[in-house]
């Protein structure tokens, strides 16, 4: 009995597709009788990540957010049955994503065409780069001299109101120089600055 086969055994082929395979039985006294079966090529190695995306960084909108970049562009990977170019390369979160202030976690996915897939990592860092706005300075305040003629500075900050893009107006940290209770001569005369 000799058994053959159209696609002979060791035959490369490629993934995506059905190899139909016919197998002859010969028999010496006999006519060959013939079966059909399949050889399926799958493809499950993942994609390799030759160079991740770099950390990038942007400052704080008016509404202390930033977008996060497009990553994706700056990927190389390589696969074994896609080529690089039809590799998909996705990111999470997704370019255009509205981020706060801080160090936002990017994911990077490359996946090929067998659906298999590889990840890496990097970052988005969001700063805060706008100073507040002093909307009312503390208004001029005058006192009496004491018996060694002179004065305290009174507490201008509780007067101040100021505005932020990324810090409530409640946690702004108001200050000024010179502080209260520094003692002063008649006739000083301070330009108070603040600073939040």
């Amino acid at each position: 009995m000799v058994i053959t086969s159209i696609l002979v055994e060791g035959t490369p082929v490629s993934t995506g597709a059905d190899y139909s395979i016919e197998l002859t039985v010969t028999m010496l006294t006999r006519n060959p009788t013939t079966c059909n079966t399949s050889f399926t090529v799958t493809d499950n190695t993942d994609p390799v990540i030759v160079t991740c995306a770099p950390a990038q960084s942007a400052f704080a909108n008016a509404s202390c957010q930033a977008s996060v970049p497009d990553f994706t562009a700056n990927v190389t990977a390589t696969d074994n049955c896609t080529a690089a170019a039809n590799l998909t390369i996705t990111q999470s979160p997704t370019a255009g994503t509205l981020v706060s202030t801080g160090v936002t976690a990017v994911t990077i996915t490359v996946t090929d065409a067998a659906g298999n897939s590889a990840t890496c990592n990097t970052s988005f860092t969001v700063t805060d780069n706008t100073n507040p706005t002093i909307v009312t300075c503390a208004p001029a305040q005058s006192a009496f001299a004491n018996a060694t003629c002179q004065a305290s500075v009174p507490d201008f900050t509780a007067n101040v109101t100021a505005t932020d893009n990324c810090t409530a107006s409640n946690a702004l940290v108001i200050t000024q120089s010179p502080t209260a209770g520094t003692l002063v001569s008649t006739g000083s005369n301070f330009s108070d600055d603040y600073s939040s």
